[in-house]
Parts: structure tokens; sequence; C-alpha cells
């Protein structure tokens, strides 16, 4: 199996001439509405350069390149450019839809990382669940840039997170922690210091709890029987003990200064 890219061009000409009926007065023809420029792309082309640079995360000059090439369109990075804006134009209205949306969700999961804009650092904020995704990109990653994404000001379900400290800063939402990164922790603390079993048994507990809840939704149950409960949090407590046991809190020094 194999493709074929054909360049299809197509001239639209104008008429010009002098009319006898109307005393040599230059008549012209028009072009169909659409016809805005003396060079202009189709709606394949634009939709295929978008496409490359949003959802391929395709640079604007490597978008360029590779149809100039392929094609062999003289397209310009700055036509690519004014492409991409005016698609994102035109879903103004829809990503506002997905904003407050996410807002009125009663649970959302919350991350931001690092992209690089003109040489700096910058952040996408993202906020969504398994339907919904809403991303910014700010200049700052904190509180600074979480309030200007416009989502966690206003939210005030449950907030799953990375245990971020400017997370918690925000106080009229329940704070939950990502499961994911609890367990990337434990990982690095019993690969790194293998005699905290204590890391392990918490890996355990947690994947155990998940399977059974995994297993109480499909099962359209509201709630995890006493049995389970009980057994859940008894061990729970018992890590917990046994983890600060192995690792108290050290007391601060008086006139010490430091952390």
């Amino acid at each position: 199996m194999d493709i074929r890219i054909d360049t299809k061009v197509t001239a639209h000409l104008s008429l010009s001439f002098a009319c006898q009926k109307e005393n040599g007065r230059v008549l012209t023809g028009t072009f169909p509405a659409n016809i805005t420029g003396t060079m202009q792309y189709g709606d394949n082309l634009e939709a295929l350069a978008v496409s490359l640079n949003t959802v391929g995360m395709m640079g604007i000059k490597r978008t360029h390149d590779i149809l100039s090439a392929v094609s062999g369109i003289p397209i310009s990075a700055g036509t690519i450019c004014s492409m991409v804006k005016s698609c994102a134009e035109k879903f103004t209205d829809t990503v506002e839809q997905i904003r407050t949306t996410v807002i009125s969700l009663p649970l959302a999961h919350f991350y931001e990382t690092g992209t690089c804009v003109d040489k700096k650092t910058y952040w996408f904020h993202n906020a969504s669940n398994e339907d919904f995704t809403y991303l910014t990109v700010e200049e700052k990653r904190g509180t600074i840039g979480m309030n200007s994404s416009g989502v966690l000001p206003d939210f005030q379900g449950i907030v799953v997170h990375d245990c971020w400290k400017f997370y918690w800063s925000y106080e009229a939402v329940i704070h939950a922690i990502c499961c994911a990164h609890l367990l990337r922790e434990l990982i690095g603390v019993s690969e790194n210091h293998p005699e905290q079993l204590w890391a392990d048994k918490m890996k355990k507990l947690l994947l155990r709890m998940k399977k059974v809840r995994d297993k109480a939704v499909d099962s359209d149950k509201g709630n995890l029987n006493y049995y389970y409960l009980n057994g859940f949090y008894t061990k729970y407590d018992i890590i917990i003990k046994e983890s600060r046991e192995q690792n108290p809190i050290k007391k601060k020094q008086v006139g010490k200064r430091g952390r």
C-alpha cells in the first residue's frame, strides 16, 4: 500500500473590457467570495498544516519545511502561523465551554509541566478528567500561573494533584494526592533505601485498595463493605506508624538556623 500526494492549482481569471454601451466604461468580472488574494491555500492544505503543528506538535518552521518538500508548495512560515491562529479563533467559544465545564466538575486532575517558548521556559497548566482537558500556557508555574490559567480559583470539587505545595493554598477544595505520584515516590524509597521496608508494604496496599475499588465500581457498588474498609484502615495505620518510627522528624535545635 502506498499514498500519492498531488498538488492541485486552480486559477481564477477576471475579464475586463470597455463597454461600448456604457460609453467605454471598463467593466470587470468579480471573483468568488472565498477568493481574496493573488495566492491562497485550500482547506485541505490548511487542515494538514494546522494538524501537523498542533496535534503533531511540530514547530512552525519544521511544518513549513516538510510541506514545501513533500508538496512543492511555497507556503511560508508566516502563513502557517496565520492558519493556526485563525483556526484557534474559531474555537474560542469551545475552549471557554471546556473551561467552565471543568470548573463545575466534582473531581478533576491538575498538573503542570515545562515547555520551551522562544528559548524561555513556560508552563503548560492542565485541568482534566476522562472527558475534558483544559490546557493553557503560562509564564509562571506556581500560584500566579495557576490563577492565570483560570480554573483553580473557582473550582470547588476534589483536586487531584502531585502534592506540590502551591496546590495546598486553595482552601475551598478537597485535596487528593495522585496515586501514580505516590507509587513513584514509594518505588524511589524502596530502590534507594531498601532498608525502608514500609515503602514496599504501602505500595502493595495502595495497589490492593485500587483493585478492590475498581471491582466495586464495575459492580455498581456505592461503598466498600466494613470488612474491606476496616482492613485497609488498620493496615494503613500500621504502615504509617512503622514509617514514622524509622524516620522520626528531627527536632530543631534552639538557636540553630536552617531547616
